[in-house]
């Protein structure tokens, strides 16, 4: 455990790096309820410290309270300490998960240092607007957070390699919202979870994600 710390925005993080480490590395970022250090997505990284990833969990935020708080551009800020700090660990090969806002979060960073994005139901709207214009403001300035946006032109900018994980019993992003989402991302895989809700809290929805990820992490 350790912290993160910059402009004033502090995270706490957990880091782990196998034994048969393989010089990659892989970050997550939770949705709008945060706890990213709890055990419920310990799921969505087990696949990967299987193939001799680095993995890292941080709290940039530990409640929707806190996450309303924040600007992207904090956020952002701490996903670069996050990558250095990951690159100062012996990681070559950096890629990211994201769950739900966390997944739409990284779609609007949008930082190309990231070789792999694996995005579950990646929840943010389209707009035509660059980032630049959003990022300074406060999430609780946001109307809702449905209201959170990404530009479509920082979407087609994205030259990391996307997989987009999407549930078919999702109720909270509609299968048609997230097709829209990754058919502005050039290098983007979409894949249909079947009999899997948003929060992929069963044994079975978890299974499935584990067999999903097997068959494309390297």
């Amino acid at each position: 455990m350790g912290i993160l710390e910059v402009k004033g925005v502090k995270a706490e993080y957990s880091f782990h790096k196998p034994k048969n480490f393989n010089g990659k590395a892989v970050f997550l970022v939770p949705g709008v309820s945060g706890g990213a250090l709890t055990s419920r997505f310990s799921f969505l990284l087990r696949p990967f410290q299987e193939k001799g990833y680095a993995t890292l969990k941080a709290d940039i935020w530990e409640n929707r309270k806190e996450f309303l708080s924040l600007t992207a551009e904090q956020i952002f800020s701490l996903l670069d300490e996050i990558i250095s700090f990951l690159k100062k660990e012996g990681s070559k090969e950096i890629s990211a998960v994201g769950k739900s806002l966390g997944g739409g979060l990284l779609l609007m960073y949008a930082n190309n240092e990231i070789k792999k994005l694996y995005l579950f139901a990646p929840t943010i709207g389209l707009t035509e607007e660059t980032k630049e214009r959003t990022i300074k403001r406060k999430f609780r300035e946001f109307p809702t957070i449905e209201s959170i946006r990404v530009g479509k032109k920082n979407l087609q900018g994205i030259k990391s390699k996307v997989f987009v994980f999407q549930g078919n019993k999702d109720k909270t992003v509609p299968m048609e919202e997230a097709k829209e989402l990754s058919s502005h991302i050039k290098n983007c895989e979409f894949m249909v979870l079947e009999g899997a809700s948003h929060s992929y809290k069963t044994d079975v929805e978890q299974n499935t994600i584990k067999m999903s990820l097997e068959k494309i992490i390297d």
